[in-house]
């Protein structure tokens, strides 16, 4: 049993890191396309609704890994599905990596080609065509860490078609990886953020020294 809870805590992570890029773009778009039409819904009570939509539905979708015995003990092997479930390994890829990613790609489509129509009809005007500026780096950069999160699960995307037994394994280390390179890609992106963590560490080597009058 605590296997099958090692693995529910790993599965909820993986799930949450890909709804919460679903919940980034669903922002994203009540920002850029529905902002003028609805004020409140760029306010922090409706994006609390949205996270704890989203994390309702993580731990929703993850509920199998608990109730059901496709995750068992295995002496020198992970606490992960196996490949002997096929239909729980088939859902675990639709429902957290499949629909997500169809959903994301969809609302960053449309938000994309509304900002592209807002930019040429405001190009006259310089501060709208500031922000413009910035809502195309700010969705470059979702993009790129979506993008590299994405390539996670090409792996198990090929097993899923293929049936190849080496890219069951590979998907399993690849997702733990991407997930590692995409928070540090955060870091590198983010400058503000960035900044914020160089003046922490400069504060905590900053040695004070008295002085001697």
């Amino acid at each position: 049993m605590s296997c099958r809870w090692r693995g529910f805590f790993a599965y909820l992570t993986i799930t949450g890191i890909i709804y919460s890029f679903l919940i980034q773009a669903i922002s994203r778009s009540f920002l850029i396309v529905l902002v003028h039409k609805y004020r409140w819904i760029v306010s922090f009570k409706a994006h609390y609704v949205l996270l704890c939509i989203q994390w309702t539905v993580v731990l929703l979708l993850n509920l199998p890994s608990i109730f059901t015995k496709d995750i068992q003990f295995r002496p020198h092997a992970l606490c992960w599905i196996t490949q002997s479930t096929p239909i729980h390994n088939m859902y675990t890829y639709i429902a957290y990596y499949a629909i997500p990613t169809a959903f994301i790609i969809i609302i960053y489509a449309s938000v994309y080609c509304q900002v592209r129509h807002s930019t040429t009809e405001a190009f006259t005007r310089q501060g709208r065509h500031r922000q413009q500026n910035r809502d195309f780096e700010v969705f470059r950069n979702i993009m790129i860490l979506f993008g590299i999160y994405l390539c996670g699960g090409i792996p198990t995307t090929i097993y899923m078609h293929l049936n190849i037994d080496i890219f069951y394994w590979i998907g399993i280390v690849a997702v733990s990886m991407t997930v590692a390179v995409e928070k540090f890609v955060t870091f590198y992106l983010d400058r503000e953020l960035l900044n914020v963590l160089k003046k922490r560490i400069c504060q905590k080597t900053t040695r004070v020294v008295p002085v001697i009058s």
